[in-house]
């Protein structure tokens, strides 16, 4: 299964996926490499290598027993969990292209993503349905609607939705579908400040493989760092953290969202040494009052 990639040979940094191989055999490369390793720690639940493997597995099969299909639009609305991502890498792995879609859109500013990205599958979290059933007559090719249950109370879903927990009901067996040169992988939308938002559209094949040693310049980061993801994943940031961490074969802690009061007690917890920000994060939390613990963490590096 493993290929030769020059600067990358008996290496275990890990590697990023190749230009002719399919992402599910790329992620099971990773959870054979890596096994019980944990791929995230998200509040009090650990997913290893090989439980991402077989649960993003399980979601690509349910959605193509469902009708989805190679190169169809798969929106995502959802805050950071690990849901988020067996979403989207599902989409990958059946030759979906997904898009993630900020959660504070409501109304008008939501169909419009929606329909403007031909999506026909929506996976969202129970808290946004209200937001959809209020547009669903405007949504022009909307096909399924995928529903993540709440922790703290289930809802009645219509009749034409679907739980995500049925999703898990799907075979384990990772689908092997490949893609052709120019296909559409991501589309991430602009926040619209300047007018009506725009999809930028990331293709395949991936970018040229750097060699080993500028990968690492360029990632900031090494297989035995644990990354802090606190911005949101419809974030190209939040949502690059994930891919960088799963390329390297090291381990993130997720958290729900940003948090400057939150911020080092889960970095304490998850035993974080890097993390990525945005904007004003590092001076929020240098806004903050001093506290006894300052000193205690393993926080070594933010990008």
């Amino acid at each position: 299964m493993e290929r030769e990639i020059p600067g990358w040979e008996d290496d275990t940094i890990g590697r990023p996926q190749l230009p002719e191989e399919s992402f599910g055999e790329f992620l099971e490369v990773k959870a054979e490499r890596n096994k019980d390793k944990a791929y995230l720690h998200f509040e009090e639940q650990a997913v290893s290598y090989q439980q991402l493997r077989e649960r993003v597995s399980r979601v690509a099969n349910a959605l193509l027993d469902m009708g989805a299909k190679k190169g169809e639009k798969i929106a995502v609305m959802m805050h950071n969990r690990p849901e988020f991502l067996y979403s989207t890498y599902a989409a990958e792995t059946i030759g979906a292209a997904h898009l993630e879609v900020n959660i504070a859109l409501r109304g008008e500013g939501l169909a419009y993503i929606i329909n403007h990205s031909d999506s026909e599958t929506i996976i969202l979290e129970q808290q946004f349905l209200d937001s959809l059933r209020l547009i669903e007559n405007d949504l022009k090719n909307l096909k399924r609607v995928i529903v993540l249950p709440s922790a703290e109370e289930k809802v009645p879903l219509p009749a034409s939705y679907v739980s995500f927990d049925e999703l898990y009901q799907g075979s384990d067996k990772t689908p092997c579908i490949y893609r052709q040169q120019g296909e559409i992988v991501r589309i991430s939308y602009t926040s619209g400040t300047t007018g009506l938002p725009k999809g930028t559209v990331r293709r395949f094949p991936l970018p040229p493989l750097p060699q080993k040693d500028e990968a690492q310049l360029r990632y900031c980061q090494q297989p035995e760092d644990t990354a802090y993801v606190s911005l949101p994943l419809y974030h190209i940031v939040g949502y690059g953290q994930c891919t960088k961490t799963l390329d390297l074969e090291g381990t993130m802690g997720l958290s729900l969202r940003f948090s400057a009061r939150g911020f080092w007690p889960e970095v304490r917890k998850f035993g974080c040494t890097i993390f990525s920000f945005a904007g004003s994060i590092p001076h929020i939390l240098l806004k903050q009052p001093p506290g006894p613990d300052d000193k205690n963490h393993s926080m070594r590096v933010g990008d």
